[in-house]
């Protein structure tokens, strides 16, 4: 198994749009593209990023997983729609971890 976990920094002003889609919109969508969140988070004190961590077999899995997700109508419609007054994100980190604790794959 590999984790990934991914930090989105909105752009200025637009934090609960994009807390909207990605939290209550995109989401929904990953099941369905075998990507599995294991858990979301907002930073305490709340800065507006959204920070989540995903789950996958491996990393063939997970390059097959988000190609799937970005080409999905549902998700370029998404994008499109939530981004007609400009993007909603400033920027966005994704780093790929494997488990240092044994027979940890499971939370």
């Amino acid at each position: 198994m590999i984790y990934e976990l991914r930090i989105y920094e909105p752009v200025e002003g637009r934090t609960e749009a994009l807390r909207d889609r990605l939290l209550n919109r995109a989401m929904p969508m990953m099941p369905d593209h075998r990507i599995e969140v294991v858990a979301a988070f907002t930073p305490t004190p709340d800065d507006g990023r959204v920070v989540y961590l995903c789950r996958f077999e491996d990393e063939d899995a997970r390059a097959a997983a988000w190609a799937a997700f970005a080409a999905d109508p549902r998700w370029k419609s998404l994008r499109e729609e939530t981004e007609v007054d400009g993007p909603l994100i400033k920027t966005m980190a994704s780093t790929l971890m494997r488990s240092a604790l044994s027979g940890a794959d499971k939370f």
